[in-house]
């Protein structure tokens, strides 16, 4: 996965992550598994996405992505 600055710049599409990572589970950067309190919430996002249509999903970064400044 690309990294996206969470506040600067456009988070990934939907479309591109996988479940783990649109749930929060996984990082939306690096698709790292989180571990319990390593994790940066980046808000609920709602979007119209050209795939799966209209989609709430919940994008986390890991510690190691956000100490990198992609999020």
């Amino acid at each position: 996965m690309s990294a996206a600055e969470h506040e600067t710049t456009a988070l990934p599409q939907p479309h591109t992550l996988t479940e783990m990572q649109r749930y929060g589970l996984h990082c939306v950067h690096c698709g790292g598994q989180m571990a319990p309190g390593g994790a940066v919430e980046l808000g609920t996002q709602h979007n119209d996405d050209p795939i799966l249509g209209r989609v709430a999903w919940y994008p986390r970064a890991c510690t190691g992505c956000t100490a990198r400044g992609q999020a």
